[in-house]
């Protein structure tokens, strides 16, 4: 039968926070918690175990060679042919779990007042954790091997699909610190033009630690037009499913600069070679995670 895909998905999320001021001060608070939650079932449907038919690919009934049935792959609609690929249909199943748990908590008002207004700051704190789940069917769960050094991965399952269970989480400590200074107001050619400055410190369980700042100008030629511009450095966290990934299967394409009538043309190097047009090209190759499966 055809491939299909079947896919139960279900998020759930809550939050609950309360906020407030200080008295009769320009300083406000802010205090949340949240959970959040996607849990994911997915069905390969009509997909074939070849590590069961391979038998049949090399099958001979040659005298002597003993009984067995050979299957015709080239004869799709031979009863045989289709009795041996239905035996060997499989349904394989991937579940994923997320959960994410996370506090926060902030305040932000006025320190003092300059001839363009109020100096604000806001600061603020927070706790996150995150985990994942992966599973995936017995009949997908790679195997990595190198074969005269050259990695491969497989599976009893179709090779496109095999991958690699998940497991695994961290938690982020997190304190940051903004400022807003205002440094003109109400000039000629001048509506406003203030400073941002901001600051974001980072701890991960099982990584490290991280210092991430900003500096951003905002001018207002007129009040109807505003101007930004910011310098910051900035960091890319990995995820549960970076860190504990194993090895899946990949076919990446590409495209030979020298295919087709443009390419060899638009192309020095290519005169000469004569290659055919392509559509794509898919490649062999592997997705390396930072653990491997038994």
């Amino acid at each position: 039968g055809n491939r299909g895909l079947k896919i139960a998905d279900t998020t759930e999320l809550a939050n609950v926070g309360l906020k407030g001021n200080f008295g009769d001060t320009s300083w406000n608070w802010d205090a949340h918690i949240s959970y959040g939650k996607n849990d994911q079932l997915q069905i390969e449907q009509n997909y074939i175990n070849f590590s069961q038919i391979l038998g049949d690919f090399s099958c001979s009934t040659a005298p002597g060679a003993g009984s067995c049935t050979p299957i015709d792959i080239f004869n799709l609609s031979d009863p045989t042919t289709q009795a041996i690929l239905r035996s060997a249909k499989i349904n394989p199943y991937l579940s994923y779990l997320y959960q994410m748990k996370e506090g926060d908590a902030s305040v932000n008002g006025s320190l003092f007042s300059l001839p363009a207004g109020d100096v604000q700051a806001a600061l603020g704190a927070s706790y996150r954790k995150e985990y994942v789940d992966y599973q995936v069917d017995p009949l997908l769960n790679s195997t990595f091997s190198l074969n005269n050094g050259i990695a491969t991965i497989s599976c009893a399952g179709p090779g496109s699909l095999c991958t690699s269970p998940a497991q695994g989480g961290f938690n982020v400590k997190e304190a940051y610190a903004e400022l807003l200074i205002p440094v003109l107001k109400d000039l000629p050619f001048v509506h406003s033009l203030n400073i941002d400055l901001g600051d974001r410190y980072s701890k991960y369980s099982n990584f490290g630690s991280t210092n991430n700042w900003k500096v951003a100008i905002e001018f207002r030629p007129i009040e109807d037009l505003l101007l930004r511009a910011t310098a910051s450095k900035v960091f890319r966290a990995p995820t549960p499913t970076n860190l504990f990934a194993g090895p899946t299967s990949d076919a990446p394409t590409a495209i030979d600069p020298c295919a087709g009538v443009a390419g060899v043309s638009g192309n020095k190097a290519c005169q000469g070679i004569d290659v055919p047009p392509q559509v794509f090209s898919q490649l062999t190759a592997y997705t390396m995670g930072s653990q491997f499966a038994a």
